[in-house]
């Protein structure tokens, strides 16, 4: 079994990879910390080849959920938290049943500080449908990152981070690692830290996967050896600069 933090087992995922070493004895993997990416999650299925249980959780609130073995979404053990989906930037209106919302939490298992209608400004939707594996709690369904993490469309509209990376990057071997920042409302910087085979060729792909989700835009592109992590020690992907609140 192999538990950590999405950012640390991904860079251990791509050095296995850049050295064709495969693995033989991790049967589980459990990352957290950070957006489970399809990037980031076929990056580690093709080195490691074994199972990957998505967690999700924060540290003033312990677990919220965990994948179990059918990967339908994630369970919320009800005996520790109470987890709530809000309209985005309302969080005192519900959101509609299966909509992408704001995580709010009361955490059942803090006693001496509690956290009632805790604002993760994460974004998720929820689903109450029964699993096959034949727990009946709710699941987290899609966990898109946070807030701040949704870039603007040149039409105004909000588009996730995990959707721009999957188009960006999934699949192509000439980008090791990436960084999407969007500074204004009408442009993008884009750092890459490319393979030797990395060629003008990608580089059209990248600006054709942005602008197929934000529209006329500026793009900006730079090609660095390593993106360097935040003081947080996460490497945070995609985010903007501007207007944090939606």
């Amino acid at each position: 079994m192999l538990l950590g933090s999405v950012e640390s087992i991904a860079l251990l995922a791509r050095d296995l990879r850049q050295h064709n070493i495969r693995n033989s004895s991790v049967r589980n993997i459990f990352p957290f910390g950070q957006t489970l990416t399809s990037f980031l999650k076929a990056m580690i299925r093709e080195s490691f080849d074994c199972n990957i249980f998505n967690l999700y959780g924060a540290t003033e609130t312990y677990w919220i959920a965990r994948e179990c073995e059918y990967h339908t979404g994630l369970h919320i053990p009800i005996d520790r938290n109470i987890v709530h989906i809000a309209k985005l930037n309302q969080p005192n209106q519900p959101a509609v049943l299966g909509e992408q919302g704001e995580v709010i939490v009361t955490s059942l298992g803090r006693w001496t500080t509690p956290f009632i209608r805790y604002r993760l400004h994460d974004v998720a939707s929820i689903d109450f449908s029964p699993c096959p594996c034949g727990r009946n709690t709710a699941r987290l369904k899609t966990i898109e990152g946070r807030i701040q993490d949704f870039l603007m469309s040149s039409s105004g509209g909000w588009v996730s981070p995990g959707a721009i990376s999957t188009d960006l990057a999934y699949g192509r071997t000439a980008i090791l690692d990436y960084r999407i920042v969007q500074e204004t409302s009408n442009k993008v910087k884009v750092w890459i830290v490319p393979s030797p085979d990395f060629s003008n060729k990608d580089r059209q792909h990248i600006i054709a996967a942005i602008t197929q989700h934000l529209g006329s835009i500026y793009i900006e592109i730079e090609l660095i050896a390593h993106i360097p992590r935040d003081p947080s020690g996460k490497r945070r992907r995609v985010y903007r600069v501007f207007g944090l609140a939606i």
